[in-house]
């Protein structure tokens, strides 16, 4: 299905020509039409391996899509070429290629001035912590550790303090686990000026037995270094 733009429908106009033109055999007859004078169907098998009936095959194609019209000669059928339909065609590449070439300045000037690597670092820390809350909510401390620097300095938010090291995170993580269900929902990411990433997090805790202990928003904000997150504070948001 092509996409809803305001290019398909020109797209659509143009692609019967495109696809007519695909075909070798189609290809050949439209160059040999465009030489000059009207040709007959005896006219365009010569020199070639096609019947009368393959050529005409190929010409219904061809006058279907307006590239082709039929007209007579006393008794004999000739065709000739309309150039409109390729005319049309060429305007409409011309004017692709003339959007290729400025998107392609664009991506170079974003290159240049660093614009690029800065959104793709933010996709790929985005994709990161995605996979890590996700990971959190299953309960799989082994892939979140993947994603941690050896050293990684995160926040005890039951006790306070810090904990640090895979050692540390997993064991806080476990014991946490054993007296509360708590689950965290990402539900926006910013760069911060000093290159930290900050989520925008909804923070539901319960006990083992269902019963809600705290919902609220916060923000957690990380610094990732290499694809590694290297530390993670919690910040509380103003209340609205």
């Amino acid at each position: 299905m092509l996409p809803k733009n305001p290019d398909a429908a020109e797209w659509q106009a143009h692609a019967p020509v495109f696809a007519a033109l695909g075909d070798e055999t189609r290809l050949s007859l439209v160059m040999r039409l465009g030489q000059g004078e009207p040709c007959s169907i005896s006219q365009l098998t010569q020199g070639t391996r096609l019947t009368r009936q393959a050529v005409t095959k190929h010409l219904r194609v061809l006058q279907g899509v307006g590239l082709v019209h039929g007209l007579r000669s006393g008794r004999e059928s000739l065709f000739e070429l309309d150039p409109k339909p390729m005319e049309a065609m060429r305007r409409y590449l011309d004017r692709i290629s003339r959007e290729w070439d400025q998107r392609l300045m664009r991506l170079k000037s974003l290159v240049e001035d660093g614009g690029l690597e800065a959104r793709t670092s933010m996709a790929s820390d985005e994709e990161i912590l995605t996979t890590v809350y996700r990971d959190f909510n299953a309960r799989d401390i082994d892939s979140i550790l993947k994603f941690m620097a050896a050293d990684v300095d995160w926040p005890n938010g039951t006790t306070g303090g810090r904990v640090d090291g895979h050692g540390e995170v997993r064991d806080y993580w476990t014991n946490q686990w054993a007296v509360v269900d708590p689950r965290v929902e990402p539900v926006g990411f910013r760069r911060e000026a000093d290159g930290r990433i900050a989520v925008t997090v909804h923070q539901v805790v319960r006990k083992l037995d269902g019963t809600l202990i705290l919902d609220r928003m916060v923000e957690h904000v990380y610094a990732i270094d290499g694809g590694l997150i290297r530390s993670m504070e919690i910040r509380e948001l103003a209340k609205e």
